[in-house]
């Protein structure tokens, strides 16, 4: 799989090079959220500032963070893959896309899981950081296996996000889409009111669209571990923010959106499977950290 050294000429070496990082402080760069996942994932697209704000997070949960990090990238590919194969959804905005196109082999992503699940898709991929935008647009843009289009836009602006040309080229807003949150909300802090950039998207979308979220979840885990983890990110670009299971499914359906699934609306990462179906997960079981999922429908048209 294409790596970093693999860029075309043509890509602005300044979007990957450290100088070209936000910083917190004038003494250098800060740790990446993207860049500490890859870090995770096994990827080499990371700097040093990234393995160091990483391994906190690692020490923190024991190794847990590693293996989880793949059950996060399972699940939103297994998860997308459900929306588009089963739900019908033609057209999806992978916001948040990360960099995941240097990972191991027996790693999936989101956009190979929904190019084989059906054909005609329409995926669009939206991120902030320019590092991503940078190898998103140079290795992961080919129709067939990856995006359609790759944006440059940030949750916390939904107004510039959706006013995008390109994105009104590509997506008609009168039909359902998906969209997939994976290890997104947790950076968006209360501050930056969530549950209003939730109910904001849904207000947005079509009835009958689907999400597919996923989120850091302090339910079940020791508080050392928590501020372990937390105080890994305290320096990075985008800080942590755990939330319980009763606020992360508050902050969904009170945003209009209601999980596929009433029985089990929320799930861990590494057991969630469709309705009626069930995912064996057959790893180590994890003390130290946690991530919940969910697949849920626009209110507008959920049933």
């Amino acid at each position: 799989m294409p790596r970093f050294d693999d860029l075309p000429p043509d890509v602005p070496r300044l979007l990957v090079t450290p100088r070209a990082l936000s910083t917190k402080e004038k003494d250098g760069p800060v740790a990446d959220p993207a860049r500490m996942y890859n870090f995770y994932l096994r990827g080499k697209d990371n700097y040093e500032v990234d393995r160091v704000a990483g391994q906190k997070v690692i020490d923190a949960t024991d190794g847990e963070a590693i293996p989880m990090a793949e059950e996060n990238l399972r699940f939103a590919s297994r998860a997308a893959a459900y929306v588009v194969g089963e739900r019908g959804m033609r057209q999806v905005l992978d916001i948040g896309m990360g960099i995941v196109n240097d990972l191991p082999a027996d790693l999936p992503t989101v956009e190979r899981a929904i190019r084989a699940a059906a054909d005609g898709v329409v995926l669009v991929g939206f991120d902030h950081s320019p590092i991503v935008l940078a190898h998103s647009r140079a290795l992961r843009s080919a129709p067939d296996d990856g995006y359609d289009a790759v944006i440059g836009a940030d949750l916390r602006d939904l107004d510039s996000l959706f006013a995008s040309a390109e994105l009104e080229d590509l997506i008609d807003l009168g039909q359902p889409v998906g969209v997939v949150l994976a290890a997104v909300l947790h950076f968006i802090t209360d501050d930056e009111d969530p549950a209003g950039l939730l109910a904001d998207l849904h207000g947005r979308l079509a009835p009958g669209s689907c999400l597919v979220l996923s989120h850091a979840c302090s339910t079940g885990i020791p508080q050392q571990a928590v501020c372990g983890m937390t105080d890994g990110y305290r320096r990075a670009s985008s800080q942590l923010t755990f939330r319980t299971e009763e606020d992360i499914l508050a902050l969904v359906q009170d945003a209009g959106w209601e999980p596929v699934d009433p029985d089990i609306p929320l799930d861990d990462v590494q057991s969630w499977a469709p309705p009626g179906q069930v995912h064996q997960y057959t790893g180590k079981a994890f003390g130290k950290v946690r991530v919940v999922g969910m697949v849920a429908l626009s209110s507008k048209g959920a049933g």
